[in-house]
This record gives structure tokens, sequence and C-alpha cells, in this order.
């Protein structure tokens, strides 16, 4: 097996740190730089899952690449959105080196709704009114109170016409 030089060390590194799959990394080094390396060659670089001792300078690039790519999400790839968004990317590519350009269509439609929030429960609120404008709640209010009233006046029609109806059958 080749020796791996800095930059393909560090390229490795990045790799796993935005947590790509070892195969998948071992495909690129391959096809970017013609080398063959193996899954278990490259998890020597992770110093999350390598039993032995990642050399310091690795372990520090990879702690910091993880940590600026994390930016504070959890440590799960699939939870996290740029991780989805990554591999629904390279599915897009595989797709369309394949020829299925429909599949890869629809994985890009995906990628859109994910990047359009379709897939979180955030709500989006509106703060003011039109043009930015403050919102005009005193319509609101003017409008509430002539409901109140059309109701209390219907409450007291139906209790005038209920006692007058009692009166009149008594008699």
């Amino acid at each position: 097996m080749t020796k791996l030089n800095d930059a393909q060390k560090a390229f490795v590194v990045e790799r796993l740190a935005s947590h790509y799959q070892t195969t998948g990394i071992a495909r690129e080094v391959r096809q970017r730089y013609g080398i063959t390396i193996s899954a278990q060659a490259i998890e020597f670089y992770d110093p999350t899952r390598y039993s032995g001792e990642c050399p310091k300078r690795w372990a520090d690039l990879f702690h910091a690449t993880r940590n600026s790519f994390n930016n504070g999400k959890a440590d799960i790839p699939a939870a996290n959105r740029l991780v989805r968004v990554r591999w629904r990317g390279d599915m897009a590519l595989a797709a369309m080196e394949q020829g299925q350009y429909k599949r890869a269509n629809d994985i890009l439609d995906s990628i859109a709704k994910e990047c359009g929030d379709a897939f979180s429960n955030r709500q989006k609120h509106e703060h003011s009114g039109p043009n930015g404008e403050a919102l005009r709640i005193e319509r609101v209010f003017r409008r509430l109170d002539t409901l109140r009233q059309r109701a209390a006046r219907r409450r007291a029609g139906r209790r005038a016409a209920a006692r007058g109806e009692r009166g009149a059958g008594s008699q």
C-alpha cells in the first residue's frame, strides 16, 4: 500500500471529521489521487474510532474540523442537516453519472425541501404588517367587539323569546 503525503492525510482527516464514511473516502482517494487505501487505514486518522494512537497533529485537525462542521450539533451524522444534504448530493451525482436523471431530480427536490425547512417544526411568525408597517391590532379588536355585541344581542333576544313563550303558554 502506498503512503499518503501530508496533503492527502489532511484530506482524509477532514473527510472523516465531516462524517464521511471510510469506504467513500477510500473511493475518493483512489479517484482523486490514484492511491488505493483500505478503510481500516483511513480509520487510523479518526481519533474517535481507532483503538491505537492517532497522531496528535491529525487528532487536533480532526477535532477542529469536526467542531467547525457540527457547530454545536449532535455527533450523530444523520441528525445533522449538512450531513444529510451532503449525502443526498453524493447520491444525486451518482444517479446522474448512471443516467438516472429522474432519480437525481427527486433527490435534488428532497435537498430543496430539507434546506427550505419542510422537515422541521419551525413556524414562521410575522411580526409586522404589510410593507413592514406595524400590525393594525385596533382593527382586529374593533371587529372582535362587534362580534361580541352581536352574540350578546342574539343571546338576549333568545332569552326574551324564551320568556315570552313561557308566559304565553301558561295563560
